[in-house]
C-alpha cells in the first residue's frame, strides 16, 4: 500500500506512529496524523495550511486539548484508505501529504476531522489549494 506514498507521507506516518507510542497508543490515530501535519510546514499539507492562513499553533493546541479530554481516538486506517482515493481522483502518481489531509476531512467524526471543519477547511478548498502548490516525491 506505501509504496505509491511520497517519502514526506511515508515519514510523516512514522513520525505519527511515535507521537501515538508518546500517548501510550498500539496504532496511529487521526489526531497522531494530524499533529504530525500541523508540525511540517515544508510539506505539501504544511503549505496548503500556509496557503490558507491556518494558525497551526492553535490547530495543535484544540488537537492536543481534544485528547486530552480522553476521548476515544479514532484510527487513521479509513483516513489512509480516503487519501488513496483522493490521490487517484486527482490522478496523481504520487500520494503526499496534501492527500493525508484530505483524508482526514473525510472523516469528521474524529477529534482531527472536527478540529479542521471547525477552522474552516473544506475539502474542495484543500483540493485547489494541493493543485496550487508542489508536490513532494
Amino acid at each position: 500500500m506505501y509504496q505509491r506514498f511520497s517519502v514526506e507521507a511515508r515519514q510523516s506516518i512514522i513520525r505519527a506512529s511515535r507521537v501515538a507510542r508518546r500517548f501510550g497508543r498500539g496504532y496511529v490515530s487521526t489526531e497522531d496524523l494530524l499533529l504530525d501535519l500541523l508540525s511540517h510546514g515544508d510539506c505539501t499539507a504544511g503549505r496548503v495550511f500556509a496557503a490558507l492562513d491556518c494558525d497551526v499553533l492553535e490547530l495543535r493546541r484544540v488537537v492536543e486539548a481534544g485528547i486530552a479530554a480522553g476521548g476515544l481516538p479514532v484510527p487513521s486506517r479509513a483516513v489512509l484508505h480516503r487519501a488513496v482515493e483522493e490521490c487517484r481522483s486527482l490522478k496523481h502518481p504520487c500520494l503526499g501529504t496534501g492527500h493525508l489531509l484530505l483524508g482526514l476531512l473525510r472523516e469528521p467524526q474524529s477529534v482531527a476531522g472536527g478540529v479542521l471543519h471547525a477552522a474552516g477547511l473544506d475539502a474542495g478548498r484543500i483540493r485547489e489549494r494541493i493543485a496550487d502548490v508542489p508536490q513532494e516525491n
